[in-house]
């Protein structure tokens, strides 16, 4: 374990750190005289392939390929009232509206 001042380590910091990782030495950097911060290197991490990481933690419960539930369950196979015939959605309109309840389009004068 070595100690440093702390001006020191101001001077020397991307040397010092270099060392320190290359060496895994503790660094003790003091403040008059005071232990003020540690200095250590991170442990490396392990290069593994993350693809199977996971193999062997699961559990398979039930047939992978049959639908989850029966087709009358669906809520996207039951009939809307919008596909009966003759309804019609609302129509929404846009743009600010005149007395007619239309949009008056750039440069067009309104009828009086």
């Amino acid at each position: 374990m070595r100690t440093i001042p702390a001006g020191r380590f101001r001077q020397k910091c991307l040397r010092i750190l270099d060392e320190v990782r290359e060496t895994g030495e503790v660094v003790v950097i003091t403040k008059r005289g005071l232990p003020v911060a540690q200095l250590c290197a991170v442990p490396r991490a392990k290069d593994c392939d993350w693809a199977g990481a996971m193999s062997g933690s699961g559990e398979i419960l039930g047939d992978l390929v049959a639908p989850a539930l029966e087709p009358g369950e669906w809520q996207g196979l039951r009939p809307s009232r919008r596909s009966e015939p003759g309804s019609r959605p609302p129509a929404r309109r846009c743009g600010s509206p005149t007395r007619s309840g239309y949009p008056i389009r750039r440069g067009a004068r309104p009828e009086r």
